[in-house]
C-alpha cells in the first residue's frame, strides 16, 4: 500500500512540474533556423561548398552584367546574417562573363574609297 501511495506521489510530482523543467545549459538546443552567411565575392563552387556547413541550399543562378571578376556572386536574395528555416533555398546572382566585341569602322557616307583597278585577264589565243 505504501508503494501505491508512492508511486501516485511521484506521478503527481512528474506532471505538476514538468511544465517547470528547462534544459541544462550544457545540454543542445536544436534550432530550426540557420543563419545566412555572406557569399558575394564568392565563386559559384566556394557557396555550394558553403552553404551545405550553413544547413542551407543553392536555389536559382542568374547572370548579371557586372564590373565584377565573372563568375563571382555580386547578388543573394536573402541578406547576410537573417535567420532563415533551415535548408532554404539561397538565390544568386553571378558575373556574367564578358563577351569581347570588335570594333569596326566607322563609315562615313560623305568620303569614297577609291575602287582598286582590277587586274587585266587576257585570254588565250584559240586557232580555228
Amino acid at each position: 500500500m505504501l508503494s501505491r501511495f508512492l508511486l501516485r506521489i511521484i506521478l503527481l510530482n512528474l506532471v505538476l512540474l514538468s511544465p517547470c523543467m528547462t534544459l541544462a545549459e550544457d545540454q543542445p538546443v536544436e534550432s530550426f533556423q540557420s543563419v545566412v552567411p555572406p557569399l558575394i565575392g564568392l565563386t559559384l563552387q566556394e557557396a555550394m561548398n558553403t552553404l551545405p556547413a550553413y544547413d542551407l541550399a543553392l536555389g536559382l543562378v542568374t547572370e548579371e552584367t557586372s564590373s565584377a571578376a565573372a563568375g563571382t556572386i555580386i547578388s543573394q536574395n536573402i541578406p547576410a546574417n537573417s535567420e532563415v528555416d533551415r535548408w532554404s533555398s539561397i538565390n544568386v546572382s553571378i558575373a556574367a562573363t564578358a563577351v569581347e566585341t570588335t570594333a569596326t569602322p566607322a563609315v562615313d557616307e560623305n568620303t569614297t574609297t577609291p575602287e582598286a583597278p582590277l587586274p587585266s585577264v587576257q585570254a588565250p589565243a584559240v586557232s580555228v
